[in-house]
Order: C-alpha cells, then sequence, then structure tokens
C-alpha cells in the first residue's frame, strides 16, 4: 500500500508560501485550471453598458480623458488611466487612501476590508498595492493597485476588489480531508501534502452571467515524483465546501519520507461514524486468523490468545464470523510472525479506511441486532449469523445498495464518497438483510419498499443516535441523505411514490417516539413490530403504516408492561406513541374522513361558522371528537373550538365573532382516544416547528385591487434582480405546463397544471419544462426546467397602499421542494419593501412544501412594516442542494382594505362583496344575512338593461358564498344587484376583455 507523509507548515500557506527558487518543473498533466475561457476578449457592448454607469461617469466629469477596461464581474474598473491626479497624504499609502475614498467612492470599493500589501518605489513611480480580506480571510487574486508618479499623483489605478461576496466561512471539509482531495486526479506517487489549513476566498468568474462565485478554498502543496524521478510540487486549491480541486499549478517539489504504524493488538483506523469525523484506531473482532492450520477468531477486543510457546506464522484475514471484505474479489490479507508475548498489530498497510470502515460497521450492526433479536439463534434458518459479503469500491454511481446475499458500496466519485466509510449507510444496507432475512424465517417476504427503506433507516440513525443519514454521502458538502429532526414528512400530503421519500413517513415516526422516549424504549417496540409481519405492495403505505401504529400500540399495552391488551382504553404509553406517529398523519384515525370546504371570508361581528363532514368514524374505538383551532395573529397560541355532531356525519362548531379588519388564521381535525390531534387539514398546519400554512379568513374585508396575471393587473411584474443565480427554472408568466417526479402517479406533480384563477389561464411560475418535453413524456424528467444552481427572483409590480385604512395582502402560492434526492432542504422566500425596494423584510421564510397544491397566505401590511405609497414584494424560489427538485408558481395576489362598518338593518344584508373585479368568466359574490330571506341577483347593463337574474329562494342567515358565470358578458361596466323583501345593496361590476 502506498504511504504518504501528511505534514502541516507552521507558516500561513499564502499565495508566495510555496515558491522557493529555481527547481525541476514537471509537465502540466494534472494541471486544473477554474477560468476555463482563456480567449476571452472584453464585451465591448458591457463595457460600454459599465463606462456609462453614474460611478465612472462622476469620475470623468472631474478627470477628463481617462480610460477604462472594467472587471466584467466585479463591475468595477480592472485598469483606468489618464492625466495625473493629485492626491494628499505624508506616506504612499495615505495618498493612495485618500485617493480611494474620495475618487472611487461610488464603485463601492470594500475599503475596510484592504490590507496594505507593500509600497515599492522603483525610482521612476510609487506603487500601492492592497490585497482583500473578507470576515478576515484572504481573498486570492483581489488586488486594489494604485500606481503614482514620485510626486505623488495617480496615473494609473485597478480594483479588482470585490464588494458582493457572501459566502460563509465555515468549512465544511476539515484541513485533514482538503490534503487527501487535493490528490484527486494525480496518477503519480504522491509522497507528501501539505497545508497549514488556512482558508482562502477565491472568486471564480463567469464570463456568461458577468458574475463571480465565490469560493472558501484550502491551499494545500501535493508533493509527487514521476516514473523518471522528476519531482513535483503542485499547488492546489480545493474547495472547502464541495471538495473538488479548482485550480493545481506545477510549483516546487518537496519530497517527505514515508511513515509507518502499529497499534495495540489486532486494529485499524476506521471511521467510527462517518469520514467528515475524526478515524479512529479500534479493534476488529471477529475477524478470522489463521495459525498453524487452525482458524480462530478475535474476540469483541481484538484480542485472540494463542498458547504458542516459538515464533509462528499466522496470516490474518479482513473476514471473520459475520463479514466478509472484498475489493474487486479480493479479501485483504496478510502474513505475521506471532512471537511469544504481545504482538500489536495493525491492518493499516494491508487494507484501506474504506475496507477497514465495512468490516468494523457490519459487527457493530450484527452485535446491535443481536441484542434485539435473541430469539432468532443460529440454528434456524435463513439468518444473519453469517459472513456478509461486503464488496468495496464496486463499480456504479453514487449508491450502496444489498441484493439479497450482499451489500455493497460503490467506489467514490466527483459527486459521492464510497458509503462503506459511512457507519449508519452500513446500518441501512445491514437493516435490508435483516428485514428480508427476517420474514423469510416467517415464511413471508418484505413487499413494501417505502416501510423496508424507512425501517432500514431506522437501523441507522438508532444506532448512531443522530437524526442525520449519510453525512459524508456527497463530495460537495455534509449534507446528510435523510434528516428526521427538521420538517416531518406527514401522510399523506407527502406521499410522491418514491420508496426512499415515503419511507421517511415511518422512520420519522420511530425516530421521533425515540426522541421523546429514548433509543432503547423505541428499538424494543420498532423490533417487537417485525413480529406482526406488516406488508403490503408499494402504493398501501396508508394501510400498512396504520397497521405498524397497531402493532406498536398492542406491544405496548402487554400486561408486564402495565397494560390490559386493550388499546381502546388506552396503552401505558400510548400517548407517546400516537403523537410521534401522529406527527407524520398515522393515526388510528387514518381511515377517518374529514371534509372541510374553507372559508376566506365573513363579515365582521358575527360568529363563523365552520362545518365539516366526518365519515367512517371508528365505532368502538380511536375517535374523541372534531375540532378546529384559530387564532389572529402568528404567534399567539391557537384556541380551539369544538365541532360537534348536528346531524348524520355532518358536525359544525363557530370561531367567535370578529371585528372589522381581522385574518384568522385555522386549521381543523380530528381526536383520537389518546387525544391525539389527527387528520390535520390543511396537513400539517398543527406543527410547533416548520407548520403548514394554516386556513385563512378575511375578516370585514373588501378586495381593493387584485392581480390574477389574466384579466386583472395593478402593473407589470419583473423576473431577475441583483443576487440571482439560478441557471434554469427562471420565473415566468404563462400558461403552466405539469412536470412529475412519475408521469403515470398524480401525486407525484412538481409544477402545477393549472393556474389558480377560476377561469383563468395564466400565472407566474418557475419555466416550463423545456421543449420536446410534455406533460406525458416519460423521457422527460422532473427536473428538465426545475430550478437549479441558485435563486430566482419574481418582483410584483409597485402598488400603493396609503389610500387603504388597513390594508391586507393575499395571495395564492404553490411550493414544491419535497421530492428528489435532497427533500424538504431549500427555502421559499417572500419579502416586502414600503421604500420601493430600498430594503426588505420577510413574510414568509420555509422549506414546507405546499403538498402539491395551491395554498393561500394573508397578511396585514401593518403587522409587518408600515403602509407606504412605494410598496412592493418579492418571490424567491432557490436550490441551493443537490439533487433537489424546486418548483413554484404565483397567482391572484389581492390587496384588501377593511370594510365599512355598520349594517343596513332594512335590508338585512350585512355585507355584500365580489371577487375578482374586474372579472373574467365568473365572478365570486359574498354576503351575510341577519335574518332568513328570500334572495334575488340581478345584473344590469351600463343602460340600466338586466343582462342576469337568478333567484336564489330562500337563504338562511349567515355567511354565503355564490359562483355566478359571466362568460356570456361583453366586456365593460355593470351593476350587480342584491335584494331581499327589506332592501338591496348594488356594487359595481367591470367584466375585463
Amino acid at each position: 500500500m502506498k504511504k504518504i507523509l501528511l505534514s502541516c507548515f507552521l507558516a500561513a500557506c499564502a499565495m508566495s508560501a510555496f515558491a522557493t527558487g529555481d527547481l525541476v518543473s514537471n509537465d502540466n498533466r494534472f494541471e486544473v485550471r477554474f477560468i476555463t475561457n482563456n480567449k476571452r476578449l472584453p464585451d465591448g457592448k458591457f463595457q460600454q453598458q459599465l463606462q456609462s454607469q453614474a460611478a465612472w461617469q462622476d469620475f470623468l466629469t472631474r478627470h477628463y480623458g481617462w480610460y477604462v477596461i472594467f472587471n466584467e464581474e466585479n463591475k468595477k474598473p480592472h485598469r483606468a488611466f489618464g492625466s495625473p491626479v493629485p492626491t494628499t497624504g505624508g506616506t504612499a499609502q495615505e495618498r493612495a487612501m485618500n485617493f480611494i475614498t474620495t475618487e472611487l467612492s461610488g464603485f463601492d470599493i470594500p475599503v475596510q476590508d484592504l490590507v496594505l500589501q507593500g509600497t515599492p518605489n522603483s525610482g521612476k513611480h510609487q506603487y500601492v498595492n492592497f490585497y482583500q480580506k473578507y470576515q478576515g480571510l484572504k481573498v486570492l487574486y483581489s488586488r486594489m493597485y494604485v500606481k503614482m508618479t514620485l510626486s505623488g499623483e495617480v496615473i494609473l489605478f485597478g480594483a479588482d476588489v470585490f464588494s458582493d461576496i457572501t459566502t460563509t466561512i465555515l468549512p465544511v471539509f476539515s484541513q485533514q480531508q482538503a490534503m487527501s482531495l487535493a490528490q484527486d486526479g494525480i496518477t503519480d506517487p504522491v509522497t507528501a501534502v501539505s497545508c497549514s489549513g488556512e482558508l482562502f476566498i477565491l472568486p471564480v468568474p463567469d464570463d456568461k452571467i458577468k458574475k463571480n462565485s465565490y469560493r472558501l478554498v484550502y491551499e494545500v502543496m501535493v508533493e509527487t515524483k514521476d516514473a523518471n524521478g522528476v519531482p513535483g510540487k503542485y499547488r492546489t486549491l480545493v474547495d472547502a465546501h464541495s471538495g473538488k480541486v479548482l485550480s493545481r499549478i506545477n510549483k516546487v517539489v518537496f519530497v517527505g519520507p514515508p511513515t509507518a504504524n502499529t497499534d495495540v493488538n489486532v486494529s485499524a483506523t476506521v471511521y467510527p461514524t462517518h469520514l467528515y469525523n475524526a478515524s479512529q484506531t479500534l479493534p476488529l473482532v471477529n475477524m478470522e486468523i489463521q495459525a498453524n492450520s487452525t482458524i480462530f477468531y478475535t474476540d469483541g477486543s481484538g484480542y485472540l490468545g494463542l498458547p504458542n510457546t516459538a515464533p509462528t506464522n499466522a496470516t490474518l484475514s479482513l473476514q471473520g464470523l459475520w463479514c466478509d471484505v472484498t475489493t474487486n474479489n479480493v479479501t485483504p490479507t496478510y502474513s505475521v510472525t506471532l512471537n511469544p508475548g504481545t504482538n500489536n498489530i495493525s491492518f493499516n498497510s494491508n487494507a484501506n479506511i474504506r475496507e477497514l470502515s465495512g468490516y468494523y460497521h457490519v459487527n457493530v450492526i450484527h452485535d446491535d441486532m443481536r441484542s434485539y433479536f435473541t430469539t432468532w439463534n443460529t440454528t434456524q434458518t435463513p439468518n444473519m449469523d453469517n459472513p456478509l459479503p461486503t464488496l468495496i469500491d464496486v463499480g456504479g454511481s453514487c449508491n450502496a445498495f444489498y441484493t439479497g446475499t450482499d451489500i455493497n458500496f460503490i467506489a467514490a466519485d466527483a459527486t459521492c464518497n464510497c458509503l462503506s466509510q459511512c457507519g449508519d449507510v452500513v446500518y441501512h444496507e445491514y437493516g435490508h438483510g435483516i428485514n428480508d432475512k427476517f420474514y423469510q424465517w416467517q415464511g413471508a417476504s418484505w413487499d413494501n419498499g417505502a416501510m423496508g427503506e424507512g425501517y432500514a433507516d431506522v437501523w441507522g440513525c438508532s444506532i448512531t443516535g443522530s437524526a442525520l443519514l449519510g453525512v459524508g454521502f456527497y463530495v460537495a458538502n455534509q449534507n446528510p441523505i435523510r434528516r428526521y429532526d427538521i420538517n416531518p414528512k406527514v401522510y399523506p400530503g407527502d406521499i410522491v411514490g418514491e420508496v426512499h421519500a415515503d419511507g421517511e413517513i415511518i422512520a420519522g415516526a420511530w425516530w421521533d417516539l425515540g426522541v421523546s422516549m429514548g433509543i432503547p424504549f423505541m428499538k424494543t417496540l420498532f423490533t417487537d413490530t417485525y413480529w406482526g409481519l406488516v406488508t403490503g405492495p408499494d402504493g398501501s403505505e396508508g394501510q400498512v403504516y396504520m397497521d405498524i401504529l397497531i402493532e406498536a400500540l398492542t406491544d405496548d399495552d402487554i400486561p408486564t408492561n402495565g397494560g390490559d391488551n386493550n388499546i381502546c382504553n388506552g396503552t401505558p404509553n400510548g400517548t407517546a406513541i400516537s403523537q410521534a406517529f401522529a406527527n407524520h398523519g398515522i393515526t388510528l384515525l387514518s381511515g377517518t374522513a374529514l371534509a372541510h370546504n374553507s372559508i376566506f371570508y365573513s363579515p365582521a361581528q358575527q360568529a363563523i361558522v365552520l362545518n365539516a363532514t366526518i365519515t367512517n368514524i371508528p365505532s368502538t374505538c380511536g375517535f374523541n371528537g372534531a375540532f378546529a383551532k384559530y387564532r389572529t395573529d402568528d404567534v399567539s397560541a391557537w384556541q380551539s373550538v369544538p365541532l360537534t355532531l348536528v346531524s348524520g356525519n355532518n358536525y359544525s362548531g363557530s370561531i367567535p365573532a370578529q371585528p372589522n379588519g381581522t385574518i384568522v388564521r385555522y386549521f381543523v381535525g380530528l381526536l383520537d382516544n389518546n387525544n391525539i390531534e389527527a387528520n390535520i387539514q390543511p396537513g400539517g398546519a398543527n406543527n410547533t416547528v416548520n407548520a403548514q400554512l394554516p386556513y385563512y379568513i378575511m375578516v370585514g374585508y373588501d378586495s381593493a385591487a387584485i392581480d390574477d396575471m389574466d384579466n386583472n393587473y395593478i402593473g407589470n411584474w419583473t423576473t431577475g434582480v441583483t443576487g440571482d443565480n439560478a441557471t434554469t427554472g427562471i420565473w415566468e408568466q404563462d400558461d403552466p405546463t405539469p412536470s412529475y417526479l412519475n408521469f403515470l402517479d398524480p401525486g407525484s406533480i412538481v409544477q402545477p397544471d393549472v393556474q389558480h384563477t377560476s377561469g383563468g389561464t395564466f400565472c407566474a411560475f418557475t419555466s416550463n419544462p423545456i421543449a420536446p418535453c410534455s406533460a406525458t413524456d416519460a423521457t422527460c424528467p422532473a427536473g428538465n426546467a426545475d430550478v437549479d444552481g441558485g435563486r430566482t427572483t419574481l418582483e410584483s409590480p409597485p402598488f400603493d397602499a396609503t389610500p387603504y385604512t388597513n390594508p391586507a395582502i393575499s395571495y395564492w402560492r404553490w411550493y414544491s421542494n419535497n421530492q428528489g434526492a435532497t427533500p424538504m432542504t431549500d427555502y421559499w422566500y417572500v419579502l416586502i419593501s414600503n421604500n420601493g425596494g430600498a430594503s426588505w423584510d420577510t413574510v414568509e421564510y420555509t422549506m414546507v412544501s405546499s403538498g402539491q397544491e395551491w395554498m393561500m397566505k394573508a397578511f396585514k401590511i401593518s403587522d409587518i412594516l408600515t403602509p407606504t405609497s412605494t410598496m412592493v414584494m418579492r418571490f424567491i424560489a432557490e436550490d441551493a442542494n443537490a439533487g433537489s427538485l424546486i418548483e413554484a408558481a404565483v397567482d391572484d395576489l389581492v390587496i384588501w382594505d377593511e370594510s365599512t362598518t355598520g349594517m343596513d338593518d332594512a335590508s338585512a344584508i350585512s355585507s355584500f362583496t365580489i371577487y375578482p373585479n374586474p372579472a373574467g368568466d365568473n365572478v365570486f359574490t359574498s354576503f351575510s344575512l341577519s335574518s332568513g330571506e328570500e334572495v334575488k341577483i340581478t345584473i344590469s347593463d351600463a343602460l340600466g338593461r338586466i343582462v342576469y337574474t337568478e333567484d336564489m329562494g330562500n337563504i338562511s342567515a349567515g355567511y354565503h358564498q355564490h359562483k355566478i358565470n359571466t362568460a356570456a358578458l361583453s366586456a365593460g361596466v355593470y351593476m350587480m344587484t342584491i335584494s331581499t323583501g327589506k332592501g338591496q345593496k348594488t356594487v359595481k361590476l367591470t367584466i375585463a376583455e
């Protein structure tokens, strides 16, 4: 096995730290460049735009005739020169700094970040050079350059400094990992790797989009010697967030001697958790040692005692009682002479850390499994008490898998690491074997893929005690494959038809139980459910997950545990169990249907009646009532309102009357026999963390303006702002084309298939699939045109909120981030400004998907900032994580104002509003009656002729909504009248073209 020296210089690995005189140079076979267009010329049109900006024109008014070539990425002069400009100051540094602060103030020079590099004097000119630091880190290739006459007049300057750096300075990869990653692609023998651990910022220009990206990097020196003995020393910049080698230049040579390692007992260096945590030297247990033609095995501490009184030849193999590691069909082995006394043996020289870590972790999970399945003994087959083939560095890309006979870990590539180095991934794959063999032992088969993936995750997370599974999977970052401490996936809203994603629902339930009751309690109950042999075909997850809950409750309710074997009257730990599962939409009421038509408007000072229909209520067990919860802001406690049986399956309850200009938030749900909230609508609205949007009711509000992107406008929407960097999925306004993770499964929709406006056609959305893809094209992936590579912004038209008494805003939005390889890890932002965009306040900042449906958000402007005449909003969708599928849409932005108070007692009509107005093919009326009345609606044209009439019959007291088809009406202005026997109310209606 190749040995290298990993050494760290005490001095900083600065730009010139490795340059040491005249050296023998190697060729450039291993060179890496982060600037790819080496034939680039200045973009004349863009240079002209930059020259016309105010900062340069202001400079020219004072110093006519100066010439400039702009840095097209930072938008500052790369080089500018002209007639001498006098300066003031006692030193060259002071003169240069005074020039920068007075003459270049319009270019946003980060003066506070400039560090003096030197003030050389050639005898002809005085030079002053600064470099830039960002949050204490040197910005590579940064330079603020000023050249002066000997009398102190500036004749030339350059500003290759950066005022838009936003990258985090917290590395994902450690210094040690960067030293390893710096060797990627070098095929010559590596003799030494060195680095101080100092971090730098590297600007990487993109001439296509005229923008820099900023990378946090380590500077590493990799030393080599080729077959001809020619040394190489490669100055290498390694991205501290992605692990990618961004730059490699052959500079000098340095060779360090190899080293050797030995450890006590039979041991090896492994990753006890994952490769982003420190490695440790740990014993290799249950490992095979052949001595004197006899096979022995090390014990649980890596120890083997032999009676030898003379030196004995032995062969150690990376296989044993429970694991057999191979790479390319070869099991690592080596021979050693065992002498009487202590033998300190390390396997490090004869197997790599991928092989050693895989072996170590298979033994960990075997012993963990055995501590729970104590009655599944070695004489009963099939079982897991045999050497499981563990294949390392197999062909493929970014994966690990169980085949039924072995577990496999694909070799690392530029995207992914070899996952045998991630303990929880090994446990996950071994967990598939437990699932498979246990069910086979019982004569059954494990058929549900989502349950299988979820249960395998539980094995992984329960052993590590971490909610994060698969840290170490990605080369680019330390993001987990899945995590269970945030964004709980809830049935049925988050079912997407992909087994890994759907498995997160059941795994999340078990994890939550482990958090509330402890992992040993959870693990015991979890393994108990195996005996129920719960399974079902893919697609039956709702039933399967409810079956698991029932198994868990019955396993908890045994008499020796204090139960009575009757889960209908509760179990000893039923509340904790039921709550953990209910967090993910799994309840004893999963088969009970709750139907509720949400309302979005109510008159003031009148009880708000909520109705629901509940079907399939358990007759003897599980149901303890229905309820609604409401509040009038986003921070106070939810107030509960019971929904009581009215007749048949109909339930009703009332939110107390609210004053004019109130926005009520609410959700509805059921209670099970443990008083656990179940079947919440909207799903997840009751979450205490990362809650879903609730329903909104506009109390005592009238719509004042609407932009439905069809016939009703408040102005022109725009897309793209400074900071946007998405490469695909840019906002547009059009008729949306749907995209699906699986076009055969409507539940896997990513981009919506319809806009929101009734009778409308258009909305704003993040790009349609690119031709020739279509909605039913199986070869067109959902990621064809989703948001990729960063953020994209939709900006509303400016609007004036000052004419209104108590203005509020509502909008309908679609946000999908819950599908793909890293679901629910990207954010949706909504911002509002009252100064035309000079500053912004937050309306929404969430990673909670809308669950493949349109949802409404409403808020009072004054709850966030002061209403002004220069209001504007931004809607931002962002892809910041590899593998995410991100789509968003916006429609029907409405500006509301508080209704005028009072009631026309003579008419018995307490309110009458229409929406949208102007209308298209349909208009919705909302009205409230103080008493039951015969109601009639008419529409008259500008000449007073009745063009529409409808007798609605006797209408009960209370709030009502009604839809009227206006498609047959020509564009123009009409009057709509609602009348009772006591009077009438009239509003103006506009039909748009």
